[in-house]
């Protein structure tokens, strides 16, 4: 929700991981769990914009 409602207004784009912003990078240090959780919630809900946040910082290791 904290996601959100931190977007109002603003749809995000994220292609790349340079495209991420500090409060999104910030939004998804979280445990491997939990992060599984956002993306099959994300998935559930249609949430494309943070589906494809939670690709791209998975990438980011890569």
């Amino acid at each position: 929700m904290d996601w959100v409602i931190h977007h109002k207004g603003e749809p995000p784009f994220y292609h790349e991981v340079s495209d991420i912003r500090e409060w999104d990078k910030n939004f998804l240090e979280v445990d491997d769990e939990t992060l599984s959780d956002i993306i099959e919630a994300a998935d559930y809900l249609e949430m494309g914009n943070l589906l494809q946040l939670c690709y791209v910082h998975t990438w980011r290791d890569e």
